[in-house]
């Protein structure tokens, strides 16, 4: 049996800040919320949407970046969540996340981290990479200690597409001039013939196939 820490809206508006812009395609990894036998009926979220439900088992598939949850029915544990889970980009700014701990327990407050190069800090920023982090801090007010809910950092690799079969990848065709790293907005076109780089075997249009000018 799971013991819950703190109130979910508390947790979603006011623990969590991740920086930067992020792209609409990515790798796809699955989420396992904490459950044994007597949670039933879960209900995940992403943060920005909490109202909308995005799946019913304690595993969940994503592909976007975002801040997740799963909430659970259960006979002894209520219905909030104890671990969220920090999907990002994979480039610089996208990737590092603040855990902004301050409305939760006040600019007073005073927690430890599981992560002793954290600290006592209450607004620590972390860099997502493609290994899952779980971090975790406790709540400290004299004698009295509560752990808070656990949140595992993580960015999305874009994934590997090479959508004209050139052997080029898309993310290399693409010069990424808005910053997305998504080739399909804003995509470049370097012999303006309307058929963007990622898809056109030969983008600047000389006569000499994009694999071959590789080469």
């Amino acid at each position: 049996m799971k013991t819950e820490k703190l109130n979910i809206r508390q947790i979603i508006y006011l623990f969590l800040v991740v920086m930067g812009t992020v792209s609409s395609v990515w790798s796809q990894i699955t989420l396992e919320a904490p459950h044994d036998s007597d949670e039933t009926n879960y209900r995940w979220f992403n943060a920005s949407s909490p109202d909308s439900i995005l799946g019913n088992d304690f595993n969940f598939e994503v592909t976007e970046p975002g801040v997740y949850f799963a909430k659970y029915d259960g006979s002894f544990c209520g219905t909030n969540a104890s671990s969220y889970f920090i999907l990002t980009g994979s480039d610089s700014d996208s990737s590092q996340v603040t855990l902004n701990l301050i409305s939760a327990v006040g600019i007073t407050g005073s927690v430890i981290w599981s992560d002793p190069s954290l600290g006592t800090d209450l607004a620590p920023t972390v860099i997502a990479t493609n290994v899952p982090v779980t971090y975790q801090a406790s709540w400290v007010r004299g004698d009295f200690v509560k752990d808070l809910p656990s949140f595992t950092v993580m960015s999305l690799e874009t994934p590997m597409i090479d959508s004209d079969g050139d052997g080029i990848l898309d993310s290399i065709e693409d010069a990424n001039t808005d910053g997305d790293n998504n080739p399909a907005t804003n995509p470049t076109d370097t012999d303006a013939d309307g058929i963007p780089n990622y898809l056109d075997i030969d983008s600047d249009a000389d006569g000499i196939p994009d694999n071959i000018e590789a080469q």
